[in-house]
C-alpha cells in the first residue's frame, strides 16, 4: 500500500535506548493551526516502542511493559503513519509529546509532520 503525503513541518529525532522511555520531545503547533499527522521512521536495526500523547508525563518502558500515552511498536527500519486530528484546528495551541524506547540496543526515531492525502 502506498501512502501519499506532503511534509508539513520540521522533523524531530528521538535517540532511543533501553532506558529512554521517559525522555520526551515536544512537538508544538501555533494556535489555530492543524496538528495533523506524522510519519514516524525507525532509522535503526532495532525495534522501538513509540508513544505519543498530549500529556508531558507519557512514558514507554519495554522492560516492565508499563507505558502511558497511545503507542505502538515499529520494527527495525520500519515506518508508521499517525493521524492526530487531521483537518481539525486545535485552539488554543497544542503540544504533542513523543517518547521512544528501544527493545534492545539503541535506535534513532525520526518524526516528521505530514499531510496525508486520503
Amino acid at each position: 500500500m502506498t501512502i501519499s503525503f506532503l511534509p508539513n513541518g520540521n522533523s524531530s529525532v528521538i535517540a532511543a535506548n533501553t532506558t529512554s522511555g521517559s525522555a520526551r520531545i515536544a512537538i508544538t503547533t501555533a494556535g489555530g493551526t492543524q496538528i495533523g499527522s506524522f510519519m514516524i521512521d525507525n532509522l535503526s536495526a532495532n525495534a522501538v516502542i513509540v508513544n505519543i500523547g498530549y500529556a508531558n508525563t507519557i512514558t514507554a518502558t519495554v522492560a516492565t511493559g508499563v507505558s502511558t500515552g497511545q503507542g505502538f511498536a515499529i520494527p527495525a527500519n520500519g515506518t508508521k503513519y499517525l493521524n492526530l486530528h487531521q483537518g481539525t484546528a486545535i485552539s488554543p495551541a497544542s503540544t504533542v509529546y513523543a517518547v521512544a524506547n528501544a527493545v534492545s540496543g539503541t535506535a534513532q526515531v525520526n518524526l516528521t509532520p505530514v499531510y496525508i492525502y486520503q
